[in-house]
């Protein structure tokens, strides 16, 4: 499980920072950049239904539903 664990964020990373530059070179440097870069490469490396894919996914929620409500609350 650590292998696959290791091997799926190795994945992810390089193939998001790749797109992310691609899309900064193609497009100039946008906001959007990461979250395509994001969502394409989240739903295809995460999207298999493993118990290790599941807890990264819950994980990563939870990261953003935490940065969201931080963003929120300083507009507030």
């Amino acid at each position: 499980m650590a292998f696959e664990h290791g091997k799926n964020l190795g994945l992810f990373v390089l193939s998001y920072k790749g797109l992310y530059k691609l899309l900064d070179y193609c497009f100039d440097r946008r906001s959007t950049n990461h979250l395509i870069a994001g969502a394409v490469f989240g739903s295809i490396i995460f999207g298999k239904k493993t118990g290790v894919n599941h807890q990264i996914v819950l994980y990563l929620l939870s990261r953003v539903s935490i940065g969201l409500a931080t963003l929120a609350y300083k507009k507030v």
